[in-house]
């Protein structure tokens, strides 16, 4: 095991633009360092561990674990292979438009400014942007290809609705039995369940059309 420093570094907690973009850096420069690009993976596992240990008989079985955010595949990977089936990962989505609309009156609040100006506006797209793909970095932010990965999607757009795809997933999760696959569901299932009658990785690709 070895010690990893990361120098000329400070992590900022204002304004937020600031705030994400010395924690984006941080974060890339932390995988670079290493040569991981699941490092930070790595970190929650050994901070489990850590805080198991620390509670020694005192643990609570059946405690759940939750980490906000995942930006790699290769952090997915990494979780999978350590938990199994006990790793559940959930991607919250919303449109671009607001995305962008709520990080920009963020970015105003924190200049103490009562609506976003156009400066605010362009910071918000460009966070976002990176946030999706950082395209010539090799240890930079993959949140797209990570948040494919996902056992489940919330549509955050529609409160209502991402109430009751997660009451509905928890629900299934611990067993209820009032709870059947949706078509959705099920073709999802039979397209995994063709891609896997490959053995070759290129060619595990798998569909379901129906009617």
């Amino acid at each position: 095991m070895k010690s990893v420093k990361i120098k000329d570094m400070v992590l900022k907690d204002t304004p937020i633009e600031d705030r994400y973009t010395t924690h984006i850096e941080y974060a890339n420069k932390f995988r670079e360092i290493t040569g991981q690009n699941g490092a930070l993976a790595m970190l929650c596992c050994s901070a489990i561990s850590a805080y198991r240990q620390k509670k020694g008989k005192n643990h609570l079985e059946g405690q759940a674990y939750i980490f906000d955010q995942f930006k790699r595949g290769e952090e997915i990977k990494i979780l999978r292979q350590t938990y199994q089936k006990a790793f559940v990962l959930i991607s919250l989505y919303s449109g671009k438009e607001n995305r962008i609309k709520y990080l920009s009156h963020r970015i105003s609040a924190d200049h103490i400014e009562s609506r976003p100006s156009v400066d605010h506006e362009g910071d918000a797209k460009k966070l976002v942007r990176r946030d999706e793909d950082e395209q010539g970095q090799s240890h930079g932010q993959r949140l797209a290809d990570a948040f494919a990965l996902a056992d489940l999607f919330i549509n955050l757009d529609n409160e209502r609705e991402a109430e009751e795809t997660l009451n509905r997933f928890l629900l299934a999760f611990f067993g209820s039995n009032k709870i059947s696959p949706s078509k959705d569901e099920y073709g999802i299932y039979i397209a995994k369940s063709a891609a896997l009658r490959s053995l070759d990785l290129s060619r595990q690709v798998g569909a379901a059309i129906f009617f």
